[in-house]
């Protein structure tokens, strides 16, 4: 092993030779180095913050999502069940003949009807439930029964002169188009809201 002339022993670097050669029992000639370690890979949790805000925004979304996922499912419920109980109201009417009652329930889901289109239907009078009759798009005969209807309401003979299946096909084709009107403006504000 060769050392460079003209330097002090401690500092002596081998030239050439096998590096692995110590002298005899004394110190190695230099610093002594140890293998490189790298530091351990880091923990998957806790995650950095921008996957707990990835994860908010998520949570928020899904949750808004359910919600208006359970709102739409109950309006369409309620257009099912309205249509639904007009269809007991008739077959009622046909096992028993009540009058008075059938009145009644085709009055009740008429307002009830009305009140998607407008919230104060439930107690309009006169002028003004005609006017709300109106603002579905009715023939002539429709709306005839639909008139005659609501004034069969209020006889004291219950109704006596009213024809109940003229006046039950009026109310079912009014309310049809009445739910129909309000899904299309329901299905409107949620394009719009988009």
């Amino acid at each position: 092993m060769q050392m460079l002339q003209n330097t002090p022993a401690a500092a002596q670097v081998p030239v050439s030779g096998p590096a692995a050669v110590m002298p005899s029992g004394g110190p190695p000639a230099g610093p002594v180095l140890r293998d490189i370690h790298m530091p351990a890979d880091p923990s998957w949790w806790p995650p950095a913050p921008g996957w707990w805000v990835l994860a908010a925004v998520l949570l928020v979304l899904a949750v808004v999502l359910l919600w208006w996922r359970r709102r739409l499912q109950r309006r369409q419920q309620w257009r099912a069940r309205v249509l639904v109980e007009l269809d007991e109201a008739e077959l009622r009417f046909r096992q028993d003949g009540n009058r008075p009652r059938l009145l009644g329930q085709l009055h009740a889901l008429m307002r009830r009807a009305a009140a998607g289109l407008d919230p104060a239907a439930r107690s309009a009078r006169g002028k003004d439930w005609e006017a709300l009759l109106d603002r579905v798009r009715i023939d002539a005969s429709t709306r005839q029964q639909l008139l005659a209807l609501e004034q069969s309401m209020y006889q004291p003979d219950g109704g006596s002169g009213f024809e109940a299946e003229p006046a039950i096909a009026a109310v079912r084709r009014w309310m049809t188009l009445v739910l129909r009107k309000l899904a299309a403006e329901q299905a409107g504000r949620h394009r719009r809201s988009s």
